[in-house]
This record gives C-alpha cells, structure tokens and sequence, in this order.
C-alpha cells in the first residue's frame, strides 16, 4: 500500500470532458508547466490511495490537464472519480539519491538560482549509482550531482533544468 505521506497532491479531478472517459484534473498549487509528465498517479478513493496508469494528458489552461487514464472509456466511468484527490508518489527524498529522469535530459539549459552559472547538459554519467550531470559552459565540462538537493526543477516543456549548487562546484 502507498503511504499518502510520500505523495504530493497534484490536484482534484474537477468533471468530465467529452464521452470518452477523460477528466479535467484541476492543479492544486502547482501550473501545468511544474508538472513532469508522470506515468503513473494515485487517486484517493474511500480513503486509499488506488493506482492508475495515464493514456494520455494534455494542457487545457495554465491550471488545468484533459487526462485520460488506461481502463476508464466512458463517460460514465470518469464520473466515478470526479472529486478524487489526485496524488503522485514523491519519488525523490531528502537525503536520498535523486532517480534520473525516464525522458532524456541532454540538450537541457541548466541555471543555477544563486550564481547565475547558465550550460547545456551533453549527457547524464553513471546513471545508476551516482548519476551527474555533464553540462558545457563556454568550452568547459562540469559535472554536476544528479540530487534533491541541488536539483530544484525540471521542466520537460522549456528544456531547462534548475539548480542550487554546493559553493564552489564550478571553481574546481
């Protein structure tokens, strides 16, 4: 069972839209362009946290996702939910290992928030122990850890990556 303490709640399904079984998922907090395009949310139905797989989404305003989900194809069915908290699970955790993006990031614009550093990632090195960030600036390589606490934000939409480096991890 999922623990409802290591999810985030991305918003509530608001109503239906059209016949064919897609809601209007209502952000709580967040813009759809804060958003990574999970694959997997959790809607809380009678208290519990039940999975569903994602068949497609799509941006209706700043604030809003059409969302259409694997097995629900009526209207009817859609219904059933509407008013359902949606949730997705918080993958990252202080303190542990950030997991590496399933959509590439190369090509990605990377800023970090206190120095200004700007430099586009070419590849991502070892994803599955310590993952870092290769990124150019002006001819130069960085490598930046792929972690929760220095990564603040990825937006698939605007390619680009936030960060909050550790001082001096672009003198070396």
């Amino acid at each position: 069972m999922i623990d409802k303490n290591k999810c985030r709640l991305l918003g509530t399904l608001a109503k239906t839209h059209g016949i064919d079984g897609s809601l209007i998922l209502r952000l709580s907090g967040f813009e759809t362009d804060e958003i990574r395009e999970p694959e997997t949310v959790f809607i809380e139905i009678d208290g519990l946290l039940v999975p569903f797989f994602i068949g497609a989404l799509r941006e209706r305003s700043s604030r809003e996702f059409i969302i259409r989900f694997i097995d629900v194809d009526s209207a009817e069915q859609a219904r059933k939910l509407t008013g359902c908290n949606v949730f997705e699970v918080a993958t990252i955790q202080r303190g542990m290992k950030t997991a590496v993006p399933e959509k590439s990031v190369k090509g990605y614009q990377v800023t970090d928030k206190r120095s200004g550093f700007k430099g586009t990632v070419t590849e991502i090195l070892d994803p599955d122990r310590n993952p870092l960030l290769k990124v150019i600036r002006e001819g130069q390589e960085f490598l930046i850890p792929f972690h929760r606490d220095i990564i603040l934000e990825i937006n698939n939409r605007k390619k680009t990556i936030t960060i909050e480096a550790p001082d001096g991890l672009f003198d070396l």
